[in-house]
């Protein structure tokens, strides 16, 4: 009778199980609340390098499994999502060359509504303000006097609930 089994190991945890056994009858001999967790999507079976693995494969004798729980995305509240056109310049940022600085793009609170604040890259460049539709309203900075546009002259001091959207991480 020993002769039909093998010793699998699931979370490092030996599993003796007959040699037929494929990794879902393993896991769900080591812990059947995992198993019911990876039927419903909530975790799934690696290698011992953390790819991923077929659940219906055949466990060799030895082999190391390992259940990963899946981390589910938070769902953002509606308010705080990205406008479609905040999403495409991140877009565009990143198929440009890294800047110096990186390019960051910024949300803020300004004269009762949310804005959005792309800084400059160089001190003659101006900076942008951006209104949540994408219309420019006015470029905080910049220029060859670094006082921007003069237009929205009190954004610095006036501005509130500062949240980095975006930040490029790329090397350059």
């Amino acid at each position: 009778m020993s002769d039909e089994r093998k010793t699998v190991y699931v979370n490092d945890h030996p599993v003796k199980i007959f040699i037929w056994a494929e990794i879902q009858h393993c896991v769900n001999a080591y812990n059947s609340e995992l198993f019911l967790k990876i039927q419903s999507g909530e975790a799934e079976i690696v290698d011992k390098n953390g790819d991923r693995i077929g659940w219906g494969g055949y466990a060799g004798d030895g082999q190391h499994i390992y259940v990963r729980m899946i981390e589910k995305e938070t769902p953002q509240p509606v308010h705080l999502l990205n406008p479609q056109w905040v999403d495409q310049l991140i877009e565009y940022f990143k198929n440009e060359p890294v800047g110096e600085p990186p390019h960051t793009i910024w949300r803020y609170m300004y004269k009762g509504q949310i804005v959005y604040y792309v800084p400059r890259q160089s001190i003659e460049m101006y900076s942008s303000l951006y209104d949540m539709n994408g219309n420019e309203l006015c470029s905080p900075d910049g220029g060859l006097d670094e006082g921007g546009d003069h237009r929205c002259a009190d954004f610095f001091a006036s501005r509130t609930d500062e949240t980095l959207i975006w930040k490029d991480t790329r090397i350059r």
